[in-house]
């Protein structure tokens, strides 16, 4: 058990110090290894450490985890006393987890998507989104991580308009997805024993309440969208004739903006009219829904149209 031993120096004073041992030596019947937290003007205050020393230790032979009172004392702790208490087996992972920063949590969990082959907008969105929830609800440590804050921040942003940063039904689904996605991942990498938004669940009425209607655009509406943009000033560095011909071939292939940034090769047909395109093979797994769609067919409409 920790104790507290009086210490006598000729410039301070008498002191005061907390004694603690780890486990290291109770198989073989010996004393663990020796721990002090030096520093101690008053007894008091030495006392109060020992007792939530004691209290570690008690939690470490019972296996169970420490009270949200009991860690706050532990995170305001000086790092050099929390790594001593680390290396006595006196906090458990999960434990030290709980110290550690909820940013630092979100850039490991960011970059565990980048590792296991997410593409770097689905993670930097995902981490956009958990970042906006946690902020919204005021949370530093996974202690703070709440249920119920999570969906009252998500319900007060779905009753805002867009102007005033309201999120529309399908919206606040992916906050929750990202940030339940997140929670998961602190449980299998063992740095939380549960997840707190486990049982949130996502709203049903998305497809009724979309803000933003999309349709395909008729023939003539495309014919009028595409004169136009031969007839407008320059915009993101593109003229007009050759944002019209990007236009021509996105209406033709089904690319999307992206994909149609992207560098193509013909294949099966002449630069001046191309029956294929064809990506490079360094570009072909960036398509849509990250799937591989090396050739693409050029409607006969398009290329005509848009090669001539």
């Amino acid at each position: 058990m920790a104790s507290v031993v009086k210490e006598r120096r000729s410039r301070r004073g008498i002191t005061y110090r907390v004694d603690f041992r780890d486990r290291s030596g109770q198989r073989a019947g010996k004393r663990g290894k020796l721990y002090a937290l030096r520093g101690f003007e008053y007894k008091p205050a030495a006392d109060k450490v020992r007792a939530n020393i004691s209290r570690l230790e008690q939690l470490r032979g019972t296996g169970e985890r420490p009270d949200p009172d009991l860690m706050r004392w532990v995170n305001e702790l000086p790092a050099a006393w929390r790594a001593k208490l680390e290396r006595a087996e006196l906090l458990d992972s999960r434990a030290v987890a709980a110290l550690k920063p909820l940013a630092d949590h979100v850039d490991d969990y960011h970059q565990a998507l980048l590792d296991r082959g997410g593409t770097a907008k689905h993670a930097r969105l995902t981490k956009t989104w958990i970042m906006a929830s946690v902020d919204g609800i005021g949370a530093t440590s996974l202690c703070h991580l709440d249920a119920a804050a999570v969906a009252r921040y998500l319900a007060g942003r779905r009753e805002k308009t867009r102007k005033d940063g309201g999120l529309s039904v399908a919206s606040s689904n992916h906050y929750l997805r990202a940030l339940k996605g997140f929670c998961t991942w602190l449980v299998k990498e063992r740095r939380a024993l549960e997840s707190p938004v486990a049982h949130l669940m996502m709203m049903m009425n998305a497809a009724t309440d979309k803000q933003r209607e999309r349709r395909p655009l008729d023939a003539e509406e495309l014919g009028l969208l595409i004169e136009a943009t031969e007839r407008g000033p320059a915009w993101r560095g593109m003229t007009g004739p050759d944002r019209a011909v990007l236009y021509r071939v996105a209406s033709g292939t089904g690319f999307r903006v992206s994909e149609v940034g992207y560098q193509a090769r013909t294949e099966n047909g002449s630069l001046r009219h191309p029956r294929f395109l064809r990506w490079r093979d360094d570009l072909a797994r960036a398509t849509t829904n990250r799937k591989p769609r090396h050739i693409a067919p050029v409607r006969n409409r398009c290329r005509t149209a848009a090669f001539a």
